[in-house]
């Protein structure tokens, strides 16, 4: 049976993100049990969303940083990093979400 990844980092799956920097850049470290490669999906409105960077720490290590615009537009608003494997059911993937405070 396949196991979902865990996600390392941050430590808390739900946060309050206070934008001090422009753009603010936000990173997700996971680590899926039986190695299998992890997808990572950020819910950022694309106006807001700099860039993208998935990467591999170690060899069942993955990490993804998104880079997001200062906007008080944000404020109040849910980011969220949706992160499986390929072999995860929909109803199997893990969820880190943080709310932005300006």
């Amino acid at each position: 049976m396949n196991e979902v990844p865990n996600i390392i980092l941050p430590v808390d799956q739900v946060n309050d993100l206070v934008m001090v920097s422009d753009p603010t850049s936000i990173t997700v470290i996971t680590r899926d049990p039986e190695g299998d490669v992890v997808h990572f999906e950020w819910d950022v409105p694309p106006e807001f969303l700099v860039e993208q960077t998935d990467y591999t720490v170690e060899d069942d290590v993955y990490a993804s940083t998104a880079r997001v615009e200062r906007d008080p537009r944000l404020e109040g608003f849910r980011l969220r990093c949706v992160v499986t494997d390929y072999i995860s059911s929909p109803s199997q993937q893990v969820v880190w979400d943080v709310t932005v405070q300006e």
